[in-house]
């Protein structure tokens, strides 16, 4: 459980200014979206965790740490460096799926970076997953409504904290505090 919590609260932070949100906003009213988030998801973070496990034993608690802090930085500049999306052409399902495997990449790399440090990494996949798709869920169950919330600033602040714990995590893996 030590990775299943903060995985889910990082990908609800991260997820805020990542391109699958504003995706599942555009999408939400169409059919077999959601569908094509949970594929998209699923996929990204199972190579991420599958990924984790592979080079978690070569890796140092120092580095563990550093890597982290490296995802909190990365995921704190996504989210406050926000892009913008356009409506996708074809089928729901399958804009949703690409949408959401490559535009999730901090969400992605967080999920990573922490079942790289878990006991059981797939608690990381799963903490990951859940909090993407909370959030595909409610953004795309409000369709335009997301859209008008003001999410440069809460980007802002979810990328605040976000920066805040990466540093604190950095330092602390380098030995500084």
């Amino acid at each position: 459980m030590d990775a299943l919590v903060p995985a889910f609260v990082g990908a609800l932070l991260a997820g805020v200014g990542e391109r699958p949100a504003r995706l599942a906003a555009l999408l939400g009213e169409r059919r077999g979206a959601l569908a094509g988030f949970a594929l998209g998801h699923a996929a990204a973070i199972a190579i991420a965790v599958i990924g984790a496990r592979l080079i978690a034993p070569t890796l140092t608690p120092a580095a563990r740490s550093i890597l982290l802090a490296i995802a909190l930085i990365l995921a704190a500049i996504g989210t406050l460096w926000q892009r913008r999306v356009e409506r996708p052409q074809g089928p729901a399902p399958i804009a949703a799926a690409t949408g959401s495997f490559v535009g999730g990449d901090g969400t992605v790399f967080l999920a990573f970076a922490l079942a790289v440090g878990a006991s059981l990494p797939i608690l990381a996949g799963v903490g990951a997953f859940a909090g993407a798709m909370l959030l595909a869920g409610v953004a795309g169950g409000m369709g335009q409504a997301w859209l008008r919330l003001p999410l440069r600033t809460i980007g802002r602040l979810a990328g605040g904290v976000l920066l805040v714990t990466g540093i604190c995590v950095g330092l602390g893996g380098l030995r500084l505090i």
